[in-house]
Formats: C-alpha cells, structure tokens, sequence
C-alpha cells in the first residue's frame, strides 16, 4: 500500500531527457508530477494552476534563466533541489539541497518523497551526500 501524497513535484530541466528520466522515476514512486518542463514560462503557468506543488526539482540552466521563478517558488514554500553539473559547481551553494553529477532519479525521488509524504531520509543533507560520494570516486586506485 503506497503512502497517501501530500502535494506534487515539479521538475524543471531543459534536456528533456534528463527532466522525462526524473519525472518518470518520481512517478514509479508514486509521487505526483508536475510538468516536466523545459520552459520557464510553461512552469511558470504550471505553478499558477497547480496550487499543490510542494517541491521542485530545478536543473541550474533553469535556476539561471529563471531565478524570479525559483524565488517566487520560495517565498510560496516550495521546497528546491537544485540540480547541478559538476560537484565543482555545487561548492558554491552553500544553502539550500543540491545534487551534481552524477546523480541518479532515485535520489530526487527519496528527497521529494521525504517532502511529500514524510518518509524517512537519510538525515544529511542531499549536499554533503553529494560530496561524501565524490570523494568516494576520487580514492586512487589501490
């Protein structure tokens, strides 16, 4: 028996690919989908019609093209997980959760379903698992 919902993830990204990859794990979880999206102004839209998105996940191309929309997400209590590069680029966001590649759905989809339907998470931070699993992969050889 699946957990009941409380709200919905959208998720912005302008490979489609990669969004239709996120969007459709979050799905298999059992989360409901807004979008995805790879325009800030159809997300924009969205969010105007969708009163119960909760959380976002945001691929920094759109945070940057974007940023009055990620804002106005905040400051209407959506939760944001932004998705970045390089673990280089997320040395530089020091608040909020980020991911970097490389990351894998499942980590957007146990970091909404924490939001969404209160499961349990890992009680880190998603960016100090991003750094702890980079510098897992930087080990030299033995």
């Amino acid at each position: 028996m699946m957990t009941p919902c409380n709200g919905a993830v959208m998720v912005l990204d302008a490979d489609m690919f990669e969004a239709g990859y996120v969007a459709t794990t979050l799905q298999a979880r059992g989360l409901q989908v807004v979008g995805p999206f790879g325009d800030a102004e159809q997300a924009r839209s969205a969010l105007a019609r969708e009163p119960k998105v909760r959380a976002a996940a945001v691929a920094q191309d759109m945070a940057i093209a974007a940023p009055e929309l990620l804002d106005a997400m905040r400051s209407d209590g959506v939760h944001v997980l932004l998705l970045l590069p390089s673990v280089a680029d997320a040395a530089s966001h020091v608040s909020g959760d980020v991911l970097a590649k490389p990351f894998a759905a499942y980590q957007v989809a146990d970091w909404a379903s924490a939001i969404l339907v209160g499961e349990e998470r890992d009680a880190r931070p998603v960016q100090n698992v991003v750094y702890l699993r980079a510098a897992e992969a930087e080990l030299p050889e033995a």
